[in-house]
């Protein structure tokens, strides 16, 4: 079987170059028929995923964060085993599997591991892995990501900094949920649509999600006043948040949410606008390889 390694080199070139050679390393120990790709433009990924993926003899592997495995399932073809190897800023994915090996072990067990099925998302057609937000959290991502672009800010920098000014200009969206049999109209800071149990570079937004369990956990953060608002998002950002905090916690298939204006959104990192989202869960539809303890 052909191994495809799908690098991303424009999330972090260091990282990404360490990454590389333990790979090599690894590969060659284990006598693996390999090909290691580095991607060089956007989108790229997309475009190696479906053209590798469509072979019966081949597996293929994303190497970097959250993005790089999103751009990866966009051409991907679910029929073909998914490595999933962390070389990215955030790996919040990854986080899922609370593997504490070094990188080098986690490549050998990824490597070594037998496929096996998990859930992944569709958000307005696009499939997602992780997790579909919207509200302040997106914005963040948002206004974080024209920083890195325009300014001299490096990333942990320009996030810091688009945390500070949104949580400053707090501005709740008004919207309407329809979940399964539930609906929902009211006014919040954040809708967190949840496979994995992480997102925004280590918020443990879903404790009890599972991505096998044919569910998408939501996390519903409501407008309150604004010290209370503070006190939850800072409950919040370290994972310690409640129903008792108001926060509202549910799991559904299938989710409608609408807005009058357009929503500041992300999907596994990916910023985009909209005024419509419909998301359902694929239920076991997805192979893939990652480290002991999935």
């Amino acid at each position: 079987m052909k191994s495809i390694f799908i690098i991303n080199s424009i999330a972090g070139k260091k990282s990404g170059c360490k990454t590389a050679a333990l790979i090599e390393k690894v590969a060659k120990e284990e006598k693996l028929d390999y090909k290691l790709i580095f991607t060089d433009h956007p989108g790229h990924a997309k475009e190696l995923a479906k053209s590798y993926s469509n072979s019966s003899d081949c597996e293929i592997y994303a190497v970097g964060g959250d993005g790089t495995i999103f751009v990866v399932l966009k051409g991907f073809d679910k029929n073909t085993p998914l490595g999933i190897i962390p070389s990215g800023s955030g790996n919040d994915f990854f986080r899922y599997f609370a593997n504490n090996s070094s990188l080098e072990d986690i490549i050998r067990e990824t490597i070594k591991a037998e496929p096996h099925y998990v859930d992944y998302g569709i958000a307005n057609g696009q499939r997602f892995l992780n997790t579909t937000s919207f509200g302040m959290d997106a914005k963040i991502n948002l206004d974080a990501s024209s920083y890195i672009r325009k300014t001299i800010l490096n990333k942990s920098q320009a996030y810091l900094y688009s945390i500070f000014r949104n949580v400053i200009n707090l501005k709740p969206i008004k919207v309407k949920i329809t979940a399964d049999d539930k609906t929902f109209t009211d006014e919040y800071f954040i809708c967190a649509i949840m496979n994995g149990k992480y997102y925004g570079n280590g918020v443990k937004a879903a404790p009890n999600a599972l991505i096998d369990d044919a569910y998408l956990d939501v996390i519903l953060f409501k407008k309150a006043s604004r010290f209370k608002t503070y006190q939850m998002l800072i409950k919040y950002l370290r994972g310690k948040h409640t129903e008792k905090d108001g926060f509202i916690f549910f799991k559904a298939k299938k989710l409608l949410i609408e807005a009058d204006k357009e929503l500041p959104c992300q999907s596994d990192g990916e910023n985009y606008y909209t005024k419509r989202i419909e998301v359902n869960i694929v239920s076991s539809d997805l192979k893939i390889k990652t480290v002991k303890g999935a």
